[in-house]
């Protein structure tokens, strides 16, 4: 695995965990992002690289500062 797969992996595990902690399901983010929820399924598995407009409106559905879905503890 490269370092691009490793990070858009651990980025979809920290949205993932930042959605469940709003207790929405995916059709719900859906419906805060208007991003279908199958592509961010594939966003939460690390199979898409997203683009940072998309990291945007994320963190701005998730009412944080975009810095915070990158904030994950270092990886060995």
């Amino acid at each position: 695995m490269n370092n691009n797969q490793e990070a858009l992996i651990l980025l979809g595990a920290k949205l993932r965990y930042l959605r469940q902690q709003k207790g929405w399901s995916l059709r719900q983010m859906d419906a805060h992002c208007n991003i279908e929820f199958s592509n961010l399924g594939q966003i939460e598995k690390g199979k898409v690289d997203i683009r940072f407009s998309t990291i945007i409106r994320l963190a701005k559905v998730l009412n944080i500062p975009p810095r915070d879905l990158f904030d994950y503890p270092d990886q060995e």
